[in-house]
């Protein structure tokens, strides 16, 4: 049985080392959140290979006995840049590697210690270091998973897209994150304050399973999501850029047409603009009616008909009849013009002009 727990431990540290070597050679992955998850899986990798080279005592009596790093204290904070770099949000730095660096350099002394000065340490003083150094990853872990899952929940409330679904998976990851910190966390109390004896590597064999899953868990779901989530990016963003070039050409036309006074001819047609603009005519019209929200009809119609009123309101054109007025403003007869007008204004050309002198 421990030579079984054993074999998926040390699988799950060589699986993650070989991932994060595929990841940082492969360029179909290369991007920067994939970087900083490439290096949660190795850190989760190495601190699993360290246990296990401790587990067989493969380790004791040769160079590896003095080689040691606290990649524990990384995982988690390296998450969190994962996390902050897939949301595409500012990269800060600045407190989260300071256990790291405080342990690092707790290391280097007793690693100077052991081989220049030769100073006696008493294992009192050791297992208290040992054991702050698992109490602090656990806390300190926590604390930046807690942080990362309200970054989360403040990007989900800010971005009001169905792409705030691609996040669950993270909080799944984190949730994981939690339960082993915790889980760490009470395995070191139990161990130092109680006999817990066989027990204690038991459960130790769980935690370290746990991470080997995590191993798998991470990677898979990282690298998958991560893709998916670009994609999915960079499909919506082409698309809003085809809508707003969609919007500019159907404001163009707009400009044009008002500009130019392109309305007062009784020719105007979308089969004359959609030459002009070297356009298909029905995909004119498409873009046109998004972009205004009214359709092309109309929108001429509503035109001449403000025209129409101008002149019939207009002193120098009172002698004018009404049907010259019509056609001036772009109607092609008498018929047309009364009942675009009537339609827009709830009243005649006569009734109008009468209304407004009087």
């Amino acid at each position: 049985m421990i030579s079984f727990l054993r074999g998926l431990i040390i699988s799950g540290a060589v699986h993650g080392i070989l991932f994060f070597l595929v990841l940082k050679f492969n360029k179909k992955y290369n991007s920067k959140s994939n970087y900083y998850l490439s290096l949660v899986v190795l850190f989760l990798s190495l601190n699993n290979l360290y246990y296990w080279l401790v587990d067989t005592y493969t380790y004791e009596g040769n160079f590896l006995e003095y080689i040691y790093m606290p990649w524990g204290v990384l995982i988690v904070p390296y998450f969190y840049l994962f996390v902050r770099s897939f949301l595409e949000l500012k990269i800060n730095r600045k407190y989260i590697f300071i256990p790291f660096y405080f342990f690092l350099l707790g290391h280097s002394l007793i690693l100077v210690n052991d081989l220049i000065l030769k100073i006696r340490i008493s294992k009192k003083i050791m297992h208290f270091f040992f054991s702050l150094e698992e109490y602090v990853i656990a806390v300190f872990s926590i604390y930046v998973i807690v942080k990362a899952l309200l970054q989360i929940k403040k990007y989900k409330k800010e971005v009001k897209s169905s792409l705030v679904k691609q996040t669950n998976w993270l909080k799944l990851i984190l949730f994981c994150g939690v339960v082993t910190c915790a889980f760490l966390a009470l395995l070191s109390i139990l161990s130092n304050y109680f006999d817990i004896g066989h027990i204690d590597l038991k459960l130790r064999y769980l935690v370290w399973i746990l991470l080997a899953l995590l191993i798998y868990l991470v990677g898979y779901l990282g690298v998958y999501h991560n893709i998916l989530y670009k994609e999915r990016k960079t499909i919506r963003e082409s698309i809003q850029k085809v809508d707003k070039s969609k919007n500019d050409i159907g404001l163009d036309i707009k400009d044009k047409i008002i500009s130019e006074k392109l309305y007062l001819r009784n020719d105007i047609s979308l089969t004359l603009l959609a030459d002009e603009f070297k356009l298909n005519q029905s995909y004119l019209s498409h873009i046109f009616n998004k972009s205004n929200d009214i359709n092309f009809i109309s929108f001429i119609n509503k035109l001449r008909i403000e025209e129409a009123k101008n002149m019939l309101l207009d002193e120098r054109f009172f002698d004018y009849t009404i049907v010259s007025i019509g056609l001036e403003a772009g109607f092609n007869s008498k018929s047309t013009f009364y009942k675009a007008f009537k339609k827009e204004t709830g009243l005649s050309p006569v009734q109008f002009k009468k209304g407004n002198l009087s």
